[in-house]
């Protein structure tokens, strides 16, 4: 390992960089298990999964996970406690997958959540998902899914059942 340089006030100092074909290509997003050190990180229309991902460096290896949904992922949010990994593809919907810390190869998700108003299907895109307070957020937007109508808070989502789910936002 390098030797940890001090920087001055205000500078953050690069003390390792994880490189390779895992993270390679365009990154849009990334989750941290802290209690488990493991970094899902996006990767198109698939996940790496990086263990022991504090000390990882270099080429790390790396679990590649691949989704069965359509278009690329732009958004993830972990729910460790639950086993679950949120994920918005930005286009049709938040997909949750179950069993993530360990999961390999193709995954299937075990929810799949739509936001209508009205009959309009509304386009979920960044989502974040408050664990403490079982909260998940997402930014909603309209149109062709390029202007940001507003940002819908669903409480429990982890309680949602198993298979296709319909929300409705006024």
């Amino acid at each position: 390992n390098p030797p940890i340089v001090t920087p001055p006030p205000g500078v953050l100092a690069v003390t390792r960089t994880i490189t390779g074909q895992s993270v390679s290509f365009d990154m849009p997003d990334m989750a941290y298990d802290s209690d488990h050190d493991r970094l899902y990180v996006v990767k198109d229309t698939s996940i790496a999964v990086i263990d022991n991902a504090s000390i990882a460096t270099g080429n790390a290896s790396a679990r590649i996970l691949s989704t069965t949904i359509a278009g690329p992922i732009v958004s993830i949010s972990l729910d460790a406690s639950n086993n679950e990994l949120y994920v918005s593809n930005g286009a049709s919907g938040i997909f949750v997958f179950g069993s993530i810390s360990t999961a390999s190869g193709s995954i299937a998700p075990i929810r799949t959540i739509t936001i209508t108003r009205g009959n309009a299907p509304i386009v979920p895109s960044r989502i974040f998902l408050d664990t403490t307070n079982s909260v998940l957020y997402a930014e909603l937007h309209v149109g062709n899914g390029s202007v940001t109508d507003s940002i819908a808070a669903f409480s429990n989502p982890h309680a949602l059942p198993v298979g296709p789910v319909s929300l409705s936002v006024s």
